[in-house]
């Protein structure tokens, strides 16, 4: 069996059939095509999933050089003012113990009340580190998460 060459862009379409003049949209849907010996050609963008290989001897590259970035982060844009510089956003993917927010490709600083005074922000057993859990409310649709920081 002759190995095939497959091609993901984020114009594509997981419809597609995945060759250069019609690539798929996702790095995934490549993974579940791709036997061993095959090639996925990733053009230039940022893709942010999750992908599960499930074949050896595959090949993921960028495309004649290009940038590509893979990330498990999803973008959140709908932020909203909340009040006094707190800003709150929908977000339905919300895991209360792993959760963290960037801004600009720069981790912010967890919620915390009534502030930080050890710089442990990972240590919720010291009392004062200002460690305080991401709240998660249950809506009728989403879970809502209100991430809190000051600066923007």
């Amino acid at each position: 069996m002759t190995a095939k060459d497959y091609y993901v862009s984020i114009n594509g379409k997981d419809t597609n059939n995945g060759n250069l003049q019609s690539p798929f949209r996702t790095i995934q849907k490549a993974a579940d095509m791709m036997a061993a010996g095959d090639t996925c050609y990733i053009l230039a963008g940022t893709y942010r999933e999750n992908v599960v290989v499930k074949q050896n001897n595959t090949t993921f590259k960028n495309y004649n050089g290009q940038k590509v970035t893979v990330s498990g982060a999803d973008q959140i844009k709908n932020w909203s003012i909340y009040k006094d510089g707190i800003y709150s956003a929908n977000f339905s993917g919300a895991e209360t113990e792993y959760t963290m927010l960037f801004l600009r490709g720069k981790r912010q600083e967890m919620a915390r009340w009534p502030d930080n005074k050890t710089g442990e922000m990972m240590n919720p057993e010291n009392k004062n580190s200002g460690y305080e859990d991401c709240q998660v409310f249950t809506g009728v649709k989403e879970k809502k998460i209100e991430e809190y920081y000051s600066q923007i």
